[in-house]
C-alpha cells in the first residue's frame, strides 16, 4: 500500500469515528418537539416554497398563507436545496407525524454543521502545516462543545448556514494562509471567503468587515507584530464580501432590504431601532448563555495566547480570523435580544479555526498545558450538559381538538409555528405577530375569532 493510499484509509477510518460520535451524543436530542420558527423551516424545507415568500405565516380556511422573512435569500435557498435531495424521506404523508418527520428534520439541519466539522478535520488531516494529532484533538473538541450540539439539530439559519457559509469562508481564509500556493490561486481563495461571508445574513458581513479594517489598522500601526503584506489580500477579501452583498441583493430586493432593517432595529444607535436594552434582563440571559458559551470564551483565552502572549508575530490571517470570529460573538452576546443560541454558533466555528491557524508546528512547554486546559475543560462542561440536558416535550394540541379531532367552528390559534406547522386541518396565526392586529385582520376578512390556545383548553 503507497502513501497516498495510507493516507486516504486513515482520513476515511478518522472521519468514520468522527461521524459515528457526532450523531451518538445529538441522538437523545433528536425527538425534541419543533419550538417557534423552526416549523417556519420545517415547512421550507419539505414544501419548498418559492421566493421571495419563503415565510410561513400561517394557515388559513386550510391553506397556507406566506410572506417575506426578511433575511438575504440565500440561506432560505440553502435550506430549501436541502429539502429537495431529501424530498423522498419527507413527502406525505410522513410530514403529518410528528414522531416521524421531526427526528428527520433535525438529522439532515444536523449535516450543515457535520460538512462544516467534517471539511475542517479532513483539512487538518490532510494539510501537512498543521500539527495533526493537536488540531484532531481541537476540531473533535469544537464539534462536542455543548454549544455545537445544542444549536446543530435546531431548525434554523444562524445554526445551519451561517456556520456553514461564514466556517467555510474562515477555512478558505485558512487554507491560503497555511498552503503553499500561487498568488492567483490564494486571491481566488480569498474572494470565495469574502463572497460566501456576504451572501449571508448582513451582520456577518459587517462581523469580517469590521475584522478587516482591525486587522488592517494593526499592520498600519503595529507593523512589527503581523508579517506579510497584508493589504492587496485584505482587499480581494473586501471586493468578495461587496461582491456577495450585492448578489443576494440583486437576486431578492425584497427580502435583502428587510433584513438590513431588522438588523438595524436591534442596535440602539439608529433611527429605526425597536430595542430597549436592560442590564438586567443581559444579566438574567448571560446565566442561561455562559455555559454554551464557555467553549467560545475558552477557545478565545487560548488565542489571546497563541496570538499575543507567546509574542512571536501574528500573521494577517490568522489575526483576520481571529477577530472575525470575536466580532461574531460580540455582536450578539451584549444584546438581550433573545434565549436563541443559534446566533453564537458561526462565532464557535470561525474561532475554532483561528485558533488551528495559530497553533505552531512544535507544541512543547506552556503550549500543551494551554491545550490540555482548554480541550479538557470543554470536555468536562460536554459531559455536564448531556448528563443535564433532556428533550423538550413541546406543546399537545390534542386536549384542544373536539371529537371530530378539529378545533371549534370559526377558530383560528395563535400559536407557535412549530406546533401546528403540519396540521392541515387546523388554521391559525404564528405568534409571533401581533395579537390585536391579526385578531381584527382575520375578523373583518374570514369572520374568525383568533383565540389563544390556553382559552380552549378542556377542563379535566
Amino acid at each position: 500500500m503507497n502513501t497516498l493510499s495510507k493516507k486516504l484509509c486513515g482520513l476515511f477510518l478518522i472521519l468514520l469515528v468522527f461521524t459515528s460520535c457526532y450523531f451518538l451524543v445529538r441522538i437523545s436530542l433528536l425527538p425534541e418537539a419543533l419550538n417557534g420558527e423552526e416549523g417556519i423551516f420545517a415547512d421550507l424545507i419539505v414544501h419548498r416554497p418559492s421566493g421571495p415568500f419563503y415565510g410561513l405565516y400561517g394557515r388559513l380556511e386550510g391553506k397556507n398563507i406566506y410572506g417575506y422573512i426578511g433575511h438575504p435569500a440565500g440561506i432560505y435557498e440553502t435550506l430549501r436545496l436541502s429539502g429537495w435531495i431529501f424530498q423522498k424521506f419527507l413527502a406525505s404523508p410522513v410530514y403529518l407525524n410528528d414522531e416521524l418527520i421531526t427526528p428527520r428534520l433535525r438529522v439532515i439541519c444536523s449535516f450543515y454543521q457535520l460538512i462544516f466539522w467534517g471539511l475542517l478535520l479532513a483539512m487538518v488531516y490532510w494539510n501537512r502545516s498543521f500539527p495533526r494529532g493537536w488540531s484532531i484533538l481541537l476540531v473533535f473538541t469544537g464539534m462536542l462543545s455543548p454549544l455545537a450540539i445544542k444549536t446543530s439539530l435546531q431548525l434554523q439559519t444562524d445554526n445551519t448556514c451561517g456556520i456553514l457559509f461564514c466556517g467555510a469562508a474562515a477555512g478558505l481564509f485558512a487554507l491560503a494562509s497555511r498552503s503553499s500556493l500561487r498568488v492567483p490561486l490564494k486571491g481566488i481563495l480569498l474572494f470565495l471567503g469574502g463572497f460566501l461571508a456576504g451572501t449571508g445574513k448582513q451582520e456577518w458581513s459587517l462581523a469580517l468587515f469590521l475584522a478587516l479594517l482591525l486587522t488592517a489598522g494593526m499592520y498600519r500601526f503595529f507593523s512589527d507584530s503581523t508579517s506579510g503584506k497584508p493589504l492587496p489580500s485584505l482587499a480581494v477579501i473586501a471586493a468578495g464580501i461587496l461582491a456577495g452583498n450585492l448578489a443576494s441583493y440583486f437576486f431578492d430586493p425584497v427580502n435583502y432590504s428587510l433584513g438590513m432593517h431588522y438588523f438595524l432595529s436591534f442596535s440602539n444607535v439608529t433611527p429605526v431601532s425597536q430595542a430597549h436594552w436592560s442590564f438586567f434582563r443581559w444579566l438574567e440571559l448571560m446565566q442561561f448563555r455562559l455555559p454554551f458559551l464557555f467553549a467560545c470564551i475558552v477557545f478565545s483565552a487560548a488565542l489571546f495566547y497563541f496570538g499575543a502572549v507567546r509574542k512571536q508575530g501574528l500573521p494577517f490571517l490568522p489575526c483576520l480570523v481571529a477577530f472575525f470570529g470575536l466580532f461574531l460573538t460580540a455582536e450578539y452576546i451584549f444584546s438581550d435580544h433573545s434565549r436563541h443560541l443559534r446566533y453564537f454558533a458561526p462565532g464557535l466555528a470561525v474561532l475554532t479555526v483561528a485558533l488551528l491557524m495559530l497553533l505552531p508546528d512544535r507544541i512543547a512547554g506552556w503550549d500543551r498545558r494551554v491545550l490540555l486546559i482548554a480541550i479538557a475543560s470543554v470536555g468536562v462542561s460536554t459531559l455536564v450538559y448531556l448528563m443535564g440536558y433532556g428533550p423538550d416535550p413541546g406543546y399537545n394540541l390534542d386536549p384542544l381538538l373536539n371529537d371530530q379531532g378539529r378545533l371549534p367552528p370559526n377558530t383560528v390559534l395563535y400559536i407557535g409555528y412549530g406546533t401546528a406547522w403540519n396540521k392541515p386541518d387546523i388554521d391559525f396565526v404564528g405568534n409571533n405577530m401581533d395579537y390585536e392586529k391579526q385578531k381584527e385582520k382575520i375578523y373583518q376578512q374570514y369572520g374568525k375569532n383568533l383565540v389563544y390556545p390556553e382559552s380552549l383548553r378542556k377542563a379535566p
